[in-house]
């Protein structure tokens, strides 16, 4: 399968700062000798990458160079080790006006039962983060968005 899984997450502000936290923490954690294209630039360690720009960039992530080179004939695939590459874009959101299904409670009560409904994000200075992983619901692809996640929250508070 040469194309991935996108999840778009939405967030308050520019996303460039929390991206380049989400970028270091996963190199540090995760994939030491990881390796970033950004904007199609050669993929490079992290260490000897520009810093991603503040408002929108398209940023590859392969754990090393062997993944870099499978990446072209395999696509976004699992290795054995149950990694795979991955893609960040990020933007500005053009729309002041989002309609959503609210899958979880937005007052976040308990003790009720829960029926998703439609509902309506107002909000400006909003982007769009895009994450593309080899699938939706291995170990490795809910890690990666939920550590991408965890970036913007503590960018939000």
């Amino acid at each position: 399968m040469i194309s991935g899984y996108d999840t778009v997450l939405i967030t308050a502000g520019p996303a460039g700062g929390p991206v380049g936290r989400f970028l270091r923490r996963w190199s540090s954690d995760r994939w030491p000798a990881m390796r970033v294209s950004l904007d199609d630039s050669p993929f490079l360690p992290l260490a000897e990458q520009t810093a991603p720009p503040p408002d929108r960039a398209e940023i590859l992530l392969a754990a090393d160079d062997q993944m870099v080179a499978a990446w072209d004939e395999k696509g976004y695939h699992l290795s054995p080790s149950g990694d795979g590459p991955l893609m960040l874009a990020y933007e500005p959101c053009p729309a002041s006006r989002l309609r959503m299904l609210a899958l979880n409670d937005p007052y976040c009560r308990t003790g009720f039962a829960y029926e998703p409904y439609e509902t309506t994000l107002i909000a400006t200075g909003l982007s769009l983060i895009t994450i593309v992983t080899p699938d939706h619901d291995s170990d490795f692809s809910v890690h990666a968005i939920d550590a991408l996640a965890t970036s913007l929250e503590t960018a939000a508070t």
